[in-house]
């Protein structure tokens, strides 16, 4: 399912250092919300032995750890943990903008595996769908 927020481009982004070989990469809405923020693994080949923020590659499978996105109105879309560039998260939730579940279950590697759940905006259970 796209969810237009994933997709859609950002008004802004900043580049930061993260650690020796990673960067954090953090994305804006027009009205200066954060709209995404997570890590990346640097690829090495964009820089000559050191880290340059300006030269930076956000390809899938550089991202590490936990990748955060938000509605426009501040609220959390969905939080995932990446490992090896991979959606990788037992816990994953999705949230509608008004902060109730949209959708629950979990991702192995990139994957959705065992049950999901699918929530209308009020919160009432509408569908469980097995992967």
């Amino acid at each position: 399912m796209d969810y237009k927020i994933v997709h859609s481009k950002a008004a802004s982004t900043t580049v930061e250092k993260h650690s020796e070989n990673q960067i954090k990469i953090t994305r804006y809405y027009k009205n200066g919300k954060v709209k995404t923020e997570g890590v990346y693994n640097y690829m090495v080949d964009l820089g000559v032995g050191t880290l340059d923020l300006n030269k930076f590659d956000t390809k899938p499978d550089t991202k590490v750890g936990t990748h955060t996105w938000y509605h426009k109105n501040g609220k959390v879309f969905k939080s995932l943990n990446y490992t090896d560039g991979k959606e990788d998260d037992p816990d994953v939730k999705i949230y509608h903008s008004n902060g109730k579940v949209m959708e629950e279950g979990a991702i192995k590697m990139g994957r959705r595996v065992g049950a999901w759940k699918f929530y209308t905006k009020r919160g009432k259970l509408e569908l469980t769908e097995e992967f």
